[in-house]
């Protein structure tokens, strides 16, 4: 995969890039690991937030093992990004996505994720934003 240096670079012109995308190629560009994953993996969220129809391939999304494994600094995986997404649209559909791919981590990550959010238990999560 790539290693996301241009993410980290200009996360704004890359949202912008993404932007003008469709749904269906930010998904791919997503489950493709390119490089300006992480911006649209951000504009899915931001889309899923005013169009219920996307919160299934985010909740699918959340729980690729590829995503588990593609961190974009330290702990944070992308599958991480996706659960707090997922946790910030506040609808009980994705909330339960959020709680379906939480339990694919592994118990450490799961660890990890709970004190990056500041939770003792995932149901206590109520991010904003991402």
């Amino acid at each position: 995969m790539d290693s996301g240096s241009a993410d980290a670079q200009s996360p704004g012109g890359d949202r912008a890039a993404v932007k003008a995308l469709s749904d269906h190629e930010i998904i791919e560009l997503i489950g493709r690991g390119r490089t300006l994953r992480r911006a649209a993996l951000l504009e899915l969220i931001d889309r899923a937030r005013t169009d219920a129809h996307l919160v299934q391939p985010l909740a699918d999304l959340a729980e690729d093992p590829r995503l588990r494994e593609d961190r974009l600094f330290h702990l944070v995986s992308m599958a991480w990004v996706a659960i707090i997404g997922l946790l910030g649209i506040e609808t009980r559909g994705s909330r339960a996505a959020a709680s379906r791919a939480f339990a694919a981590l592994d118990a450490r990550d799961q660890e990890l994720l709970l004190g990056y959010l500041r939770v003792e238990r995932l149901e206590d999560a109520h991010p904003d934003r991402v």
